[in-house]
């Protein structure tokens, strides 16, 4: 099943800006581009008159930054719950022992 693509607005510091997606994904978009609008404007240098190009990299490069440190603590947390699963494995196991060897007999 292919997707329609559609053409929509995205507004970045006040530019509208045309762009063509699949249908399924214009929300996404929208929402993305709200939250980049977002940093944009968070950025110290947005009122100083830089060049728009430059305040993207600014915010691509803020935001990079974000999603690597996302990944870290992800893959912490994965980290952490596959011990935890390995742990109640094993107290699974010690648990389970005595029923094993009263079938056994």
């Amino acid at each position: 099943m292919t997707d329609t693509t559609r053409s929509t607005t995205i507004e970045l510091l006040g530019k509208p800006f045309q762009i063509r997606c699949p249908e399924t994904e214009v929300s996404s978009l929208q929402k993305a581009a709200q939250y980049l609008n977002n940093t944009l404007k968070t950025l110290p240098a947005s009122g100083k008159g830089l060049p728009p190009e430059k305040l993207a990299i600014m915010a691509a490069l803020n935001l990079a930054s974000q999603i690597l440190e996302l990944e870290d603590q992800m893959s912490q947390h994965i980290h952490f719950l596959n011990q935890r699963l390995v742990n109640l494995e094993t107290k699974l196991e010690y648990a389970l022992m005595p029923l094993e060897l009263e079938s056994a007999v």
